[in-house]
């Protein structure tokens, strides 16, 4: 499984509020909000956010 990782609460408040699952994950002292890799998502990101840099990254492992 694929995931879009989200580290900007604020977009994952957004994310969640349209009904897309997450998980969350630690990076040393970071928080990293982890959604489920889908076709949907990509369309908001890529319709809402596509000039924004570094909004997202993509990763296919979760790390606790």
């Amino acid at each position: 499984m694929n995931f879009i990782k989200v580290l900007d609460p604020k977009l994952q408040e957004e994310f969640a509020a349209m009904g897309f699952k997450y998980t969350t994950e630690s990076w040393g002292d970071k928080q990293v909000y982890a959604f489920a890799d889908s076709k949907e998502l990509r369309k908001v990101i890529s319709e809402k956010y596509s000039n924004t840099k570094g909004i997202c990254f993509f990763g296919d492992k979760l790390f606790f």
